[in-house]
């Protein structure tokens, strides 16, 4: 049973590290609400409107709308830390 807080952090690792979110969590950012209802379990369900309204408020909007952004919002920051990783292997800060 997640909470809401569950839900901030799990969206706050997606948008800090490209870290994968659960199912229920990716159907919501993809803005995929038939999905999310179909995913998420009961408690989640009872608290999908603050969930929603978190992404509305606090969720950039180039990383949240639909599958192919959440999808490329990913790669980007997987790719960003993959970058910054090297440049630290290196030498480069």
């Amino acid at each position: 049973m997640a909470t809401l807080q569950d839900h901030i952090d799990t969206i706050e690792l997606y948008l800090k590290s490209g870290a994968e979110p659960g199912s229920g969590t990716r159907a919501i950012l993809e803005n995929n609400l038939c999905d999310a209802v179909r995913r998420l379990d009961a408690t989640s369900l009872e608290i999908l409107p603050q969930i929603v309204t978190h992404v509305f408020r606090n969720v950039p909007g180039n990383a949240w709308g639909s599958k192919a952004v959440v999808d490329a919002w990913i790669r980007a920051r997987r790719r960003e830390l993959a970058a910054a990783h090297a440049d630290r292997e290196r030498g480069f800060e």
